[in-house]
């Protein structure tokens, strides 16, 4: 019920009531005077609308939560999230709201603006407001949770939002910063090829040229090849970024599976380039890379009969392979500027024990520079041979025969196709030069004969 304004020299009284009850009230009122009761149902203030998360935790409604600390356990053991989280009830009007017994909800999903996420979170336009991408889990009131990075959903970074539950329904939210994580793997390695000896097998690879590359892992087994690095039954054989490695096995009758990765600095693994090893004696007269010796750092003969030949945007080089039985492997090097100055001054193309390799995706007319390195079981890298070459052009445009010299644009057939008609040209003339000396042949002999008969 409302009435007319009360007037400034007339007195105000305002008082609090509850939703039910009575109320009284005596004062010396004058018996002339006029007033106005107005009874006002007043509800608690409402909550603002959250802001979009500027950075740390951000705690909107009651009760209260808030996101203690949100970190990634990065481990060869773990590649994991963890977050601590607190919740609280909080008083509203003088009374005590209790959480509920499962009160926290986290909510995880991938996002590129925090605002967005935020808006869609608290102001949907559809009935669900929840982002398809989410993972709810019901934690205790206060603690911490953990879940592995694999069950994120695909993206690159993440907002979390932890939510709290009262009993009477009432929702807090706190609401995390942006937590990137890189869940893309790095190259696979290459070229990767193996030797083996009396208890050893050889193994050597490229690394992969992906800056996120970090280094590789090496596991084993004796019935197949290891699908994934946590493959039941493997045997742990090497952890690092060097480009090759020895492994001492009780060599049997059977052969070894060998599973390579690639990982980055988030443990992100690649899938794994499979070798296998046969148990042989090639290697007897080889002493293992811990006993160097004078004897071990031996020379190995260079690479032979090194030539280039020029393919369509590609370059084909081959060499023969020394006879040395220190020889272990080739490796080629690519440099856009000069000749190589070593096995490692520019970028490997090529590392085995092939005698030919073609290098593929050139820019044609553009010079490329080689050098072919061998080199022996300790990595002792020798080279004289040196190559360059420029691949051609692609030649696949085919036109009909009529329209070729007119419509194409390479001056070197244009060249040949004027060439080629010259020759031609020059054909048809000594063509008519030989019949030209049968006619005056001909009119010789009749000359003859005429003369005779007169």
């Amino acid at each position: 019920m409302n009435g007319s304004p009360i007037p400034k020299n007339q007195s105000r009284t305002t008082v609090s009531l509850t939703s039910v009850g009575t109320w009284g009230y005596h004062d010396h009122l004058d018996e002339t005077a006029v007033g106005t009761i107005t009874i006002q149902a007043v509800s608690p203030p409402s909550d603002p609308p959250p802001p979009p998360s500027t950075g740390g935790s951000t705690t909107a409604y009651r009760p209260t939560v808030s996101i203690v600390s949100l970190e990634k356990r990065l481990s060869f053991e773990s590649h994991e999230i963890e977050i601590k989280y607190e919740a609280a009830d909080k008083n509203i009007a003088g009374s005590s709201f209790a959480l509920s017994d499962t009160p926290v909800s986290i909510y995880y999903f991938a996002g590129e603006s925090t605002k967005d996420i935020v808006s869609t979170f608290y102001y949907p336009q559809i009935p669900n407001p929840r982002p398809e991408t989410l993972i709810v889990k019901n934690l205790p009131a206060d603690g911490s949770y953990v879940w592995d990075i694999a069950d994120l959903p695909s993206g690159d970074n993440y907002v979390i939002i932890v939510e709290v539950v009262d009993k009477s329904l009432e929702v807090g939210r706190a609401i995390s910063d942006f937590l990137p994580i890189d869940s893309t793997p790095p190259e696979q390695i290459q070229n990767a090829f193996v030797r083996t000896g009396p208890n050893t097998v050889y193994l050597s690879w490229i690394n992969p040229s992906d800056p996120d590359f970090y280094e590789v892992f090496i596991i084993r087994r004796e019935d197949r090849f290891a699908l994934s690095r946590n493959d039941n039954n493997q045997v742990f054989v090497y952890l690092g970024a060097e480009s090759r490695y020895s492994d001492t096995v009780d060599f049997k009758k059977s052969p070894l599976y060998y599973s390579i990765f690639s990982r980055d600095p988030d443990f992100n693994y690649s899938s794994p380039i499979t070798i296998k090893a046969e148990p042989t004696d090639e290697l007897s007269s080889f002493k293992p890379p811990e006993a160097r010796s004078e004897e071990s750092t031996t020379t190995v003969t260079y690479a032979l009969d090194a030539s280039i030949e020029p393919q369509e945007n590609a370059m084909r080089l081959s060499w023969k392979n020394p006879k040395d039985e220190k020889f272990f492997g080739a490796q080629v090097v690519r440099n856009a500027n000069s000749f190589p100055t070593n096995a490692f001054d520019g970028k490997i193309v090529f590392r085995g024990r092939a005698e030919m390799f073609e290098d593929v995706n050139l820019v044609a007319g553009s010079k490329y520079f080689y050098g072919i390195y061998v080199f022996d079981w300790e990595n002792n890298f020798f080279s004289n041979a040196l190559v360059a070459g420029i691949p051609q052009k692609s030649s696949s445009l085919t036109l009909p025969p009529q329209s070729f010299e007119k419509n194409t644009a390479d001056p070197i057939l244009k060249d040949t196709i004027k060439e080629i008609k010259r020759k031609i040209e020059l054909i048809e003339i000594q063509i008519k030069i030989i019949e030209i000396k049968e006619k005056i042949f001909q009119l010789s002999d009749q000359i003859r004969l005429i003369s005779r008969g007169g």
